[in-house]
């Protein structure tokens, strides 16, 4: 395990709150066969508002996918290489090219990768766009591999209490995304492991002692 020594601070009740992120390396995994379909974002002033991450800083090229790779939340930030192999759907579309592309998993398609469906990803359309396809369905082969973030993680706080505190962790390098988190208290003798909630952001509490600030 890596502890990464970025910081970012958020108030909780005029009480500063540390944090740096313990993750696991990733290994680049073999190349993979899929379907992605696109989507279009109606409505929206920002890319990936409202994204299912909670991430307010999405990458250019983004995706949604089912739950087996969500993992219930534990899939949230990981990237993935991709490149466009034919049409899955006949007719005259098909890939101008197949350099690949890396993107971010910041959605949750509850369809996607469901029995008798058959689609991997969702992607935006820009993403859709830049793989080189103009299909409604894509066939793709795909990999897990490192994010190329930069600038550390970026912690935001969705909301706190007194004795606890939601968090959502993003602009993870590397792996992406995060197998857990922890709280310790400023003395060392208190721990809290935090969970994910609603899929999408780590709650630490309930219950903490007094003992600020907390290093995550």
């Amino acid at each position: 395990r890596i502890k990464l020594l970025n910081t970012a601070y958020t108030m909780i009740y005029s009480t500063i709150l540390i944090a740096s992120v313990l993750y696991n390396a990733y290994i680049i995994s073999a190349w993979e066969e899929g379907v992605a379909t696109y989507y279009t974002e109606l409505g929206q002033s920002n890319p990936g508002e409202g994204n299912a991450c909670g991430n307010p800083e999405p990458p250019y090229h983004f995706a949604a996918t089912g739950q087996d790779l969500w993992a219930w939340g534990y899939g949230c930030g990981a990237c993935y290489q991709i490149k466009c192999i034919d049409s899955a759907e006949g007719g005259s579309c098909g890939c101008s090219h197949n350099n690949p592309v890396t993107m971010q998993i910041i959605n949750r398609c509850d369809e996607c990768r469901s029995p008798g469906v058959g689609i991997d990803f969702d992607l935006r359309i820009e993403t859709r766009n830049a793989i080189g396809s103009n299909c409604g369905k894509t066939k793709i082969e795909y990999q897990r591999v490192d994010c190329p973030n930069t600038g550390g993680i970026k912690i935001q706080n969705k909301a706190s209490g007194r004795w606890w505190v939601g968090l959502y962790i993003y602009n993870v390098a590397g792996r992406g995304a995060l197998d857990g988190v922890k709280l310790r208290s400023k003395s060392g003798e208190h721990w809290k492991v935090c969970e994910i909630r609603d899929q999408n952001y780590w709650f630490c509490g309930e219950n903490l002692v007094d003992d600020f600030p907390y290093t995550i």
